[in-house]
Parts: structure tokens; sequence; C-alpha cells
């Protein structure tokens, strides 16, 4: 017998999309209201897609170290006079 498993939501509400993103609701208002984000309105609710905010997380994504060994190699040409 198939064991049931419930569908993972595509919708949430501010208050899941927040808890999601691991960041206050104002963040998330901030981020819809920028245009950051969209949102599905039904009504007066505003619901957030899932996939709508992992592309937003996936765009800002950067690789720390590399940025780092980049600032401090510009640090010591500043210090060096270069």
């Amino acid at each position: 017998m198939k064991e049931s498993h419930p569908s993972p939501k595509r919708l949430l509400s501010l208050k899941h999309a927040a808890g999601y993103m691991d960041c206050g609701v104002y963040k998330v208002r901030e981020m819809i209201w920028s245009g950051q984000i969209p949102i599905v309105r039904d009504g007066r609710e505003i619901f957030l897609e899932v996939r709508d905010l992992d592309r937003y997380i996936d765009s800002k994504k950067q690789n720390y170290f590399l940025r780092e060994a980049d600032q401090r190699r510009e640090n010591g040409k500043k210090k060096n006079g270069g």
C-alpha cells in the first residue's frame, strides 16, 4: 500500500514566507514593495510563491571567500601604494 504524503505548499502567507526566509514580516513587505518578489493576491490577502522566494534567495548567493580575497588584494594594493 502506498503511503500518502502531503504535497508541499506552493503559496505562503506573509508570516509563513518570513519564517521560510528566516526574516521578519516587514522585511518581506519591503522586498514586495521594492519589486524584488512578486505576490499572488486573493482579495485582500497576499501570498508568495515558494518558487519566487527560492529564486530571490538564489539571486543573492555569492562566494564569500573569493569576494573576501578580492577585497584583501585591493586593500593590499592601496597600502602598498598600488
